[in-house]
Parts: C-alpha cells; sequence; structure tokens
C-alpha cells in the first residue's frame, strides 16, 4: 500500500511539475458604426506556459482625432485600448486558442502598429479591420489581403471566420506551426 501511495505521490508531483500548455483566448469582435470607434477590434486573455496570467485586454487601431479628414487621406493613427463597457459592446465573432509562440507574434503585431508614427491611419490602406487582419495572419489564420470589406467590420469577420473554416468548431489551440 505504501508503495502504491508513493507512485501516486510521484505522478502527481510529476503532472504539477511540468509545463502548462498556454491557453490565451484570442477573439475577434466588431461593431457597427457610430460613435464609437475602433469598429474592429480584439480581445484577449488566459494563461501563459509558464503560469503568468494574461489579464483581459483589448485594443484596436483607429484614428487620433475622429474629422472628415479621414475621408481625403492619412491622418495621425493609434492603437487603442478598449476598457470597460466597450468590452462587450459589439459582436464576438470567434475565438482562437493561441500558444506562447503565437501569442509573441500577436504582441509584436500590437507593439508594430503602436510604434507607427505620424499619419499611419489611413481608410484604404491602415484601418481597424487592417490591423485586426495582421493579427489574424500572425496567429494563423488564412486572410484575404484583397477583402472588399475594408471598411465593413462585421462583413470583414464573417469573411475571416469563412476562410477559417474550423472556426465554427470549439476553439482550437493556434500553434506556431500554423504561422507558416
Amino acid at each position: 500500500m505504501f508503495r502504491w501511495a508513493m507512485m501516486v505521490a510521484a505522478l502527481l508531483s510529476a503532472m504539477m511539475a511540468s509545463p502548462v500548455a498556454a491557453q490565451v483566448a484570442l477573439s475577434i469582435h466588431s461593431r457597427e458604426f457610430g460613435n464609437t470607434f475602433p469598429h474592429a477590434f480584439v480581445t484577449f486573455e488566459g494563461t501563459l506556459s509558464d503560469g503568468t496570467a494574461v489579464p483581459l485586454t483589448g485594443v484596436g487601431f483607429t484614428a487620433r482625432r475622429l474629422s472628415p479628414a479621414i475621408l481625403m487621406g492619412s491622418v495621425e493613427g493609434e492603437v487603442e485600448a478598449i476598457t470597460g463597457r466597450d468590452l462587450t459592446r459589439g459582436t464576438n465573432h470567434f475565438t482562437v486558442m493561441l500558444d506562447d509562440a503565437a501569442y509573441g507574434r500577436m504582441l509584436a503585431v500590437i507593439a508594430d502598429w503602436r510604434g507607427r508614427e505620424g499619419r499611419s491611419y489611413n481608410l484604404e490602406r491602415a484601418n481597424c479591420i487592417h490591423f485586426v487582419m495582421d493579427i489574424a495572419r500572425a496567429v494563423g489564420l488564412a486572410t484575404n489581403p484583397d477583402t472588399r470589406f475594408r471598411k465593413r467590420p462585421r462583413a470583414f469577420s464573417e469573411e475571416l471566420k469563412a476562410l477559417n473554416p474550423t472556426l465554427a468548431l470549439p476553439p482550437r489551440p493556434v500553434s506556431a506551426a500554423d504561422a507558416g
């Protein structure tokens, strides 16, 4: 009996000492046009493989100042934190699970967009949808760089979902191999 208890204790100890798989949930959201920007954004939260908690975070890309100048060309842009009630306003189209590597690639995309200076927002070439598309591509999702939905967040998110048919299934881990 003592021997059996020792084996169980050793097995439990080994299980607790082995690294935990990362479980960071990345969700793609859209909002209808209105007073709240950005219209396409992402949220993520979970735990990294080393046990580090990733708190609920929402980010999107938008023009720094909303004005008619947006319609005429490039204006100053910024990565904006989505907080509070704004996190729940809109539609969550799908969620994928990221491993540490995919999470790191996503953070690199966010840092790249955050580091863009000057007139970085352009309704045709660098808006909230382009930001979300870059994140989706970085974590291994199929995207359509020629999408006709560059100004339609909901339609873009549904197209992204259609390009990745396994998203109809429960969230799946996304790994470094998916980034191809």
